[in-house]
């Protein structure tokens, strides 16, 4: 009698267990529903509104991020930091351009010099201390 209320609570906790994850692929699936379905008509009816606003929340998310992350930042690493991210976002921008209106191959210098620009920056800036 003891073995068979063991095994009784076995296949109940066993049963309980594939129920809850059934409970929980229903509600990730609901959901997931509920989330993308507007969002995919909105996108297929209205794409330049969607692109728009989809756009904007990604450059808030960036500029919170980045403001949250110099904030702590002395003005020297300040200047600093943001002159990094010039050269970088400087430099990925005239090599898509380049690349996209044809000139592959002047993409290359572009990149040579936002990387020497980069160095010089991280390591050219900094004072040197006096021995």
């Amino acid at each position: 009698m003891i073995m068979l209320k063991k095994i009784a609570d076995r296949y109940v906790k066993l049963f309980s267990s594939l129920g809850k994850i059934l409970l929980l692929l229903a509600f990730c699936l609901g959901t997931g529903f509920i989330i993308v379905w507007p969002l995919w008509k909105w996108a297929t009816s209205a794409p330049v509104s969607y692109t728009i606003a989809v756009a904007a929340a990604l450059a808030g998310i960036i500029l919170y991020f980045l403001f949250r992350r110099l904030h702590r930042k002395t003005k020297t690493e300040l200047v600093t930091g943001l002159l990094k991210f010039c050269i970088l976002a400087g430099g990925i921008v005239i090599c898509i351009l380049l690349v996209l209106h044809g000139h592959r191959f002047l993409a290359l210098p572009v990149v040579l010099l936002m990387i020497f620009l980069y160095g010089m920056t991280g390591n050219g800036l900094k004072r040197s201390e006096k021995k």
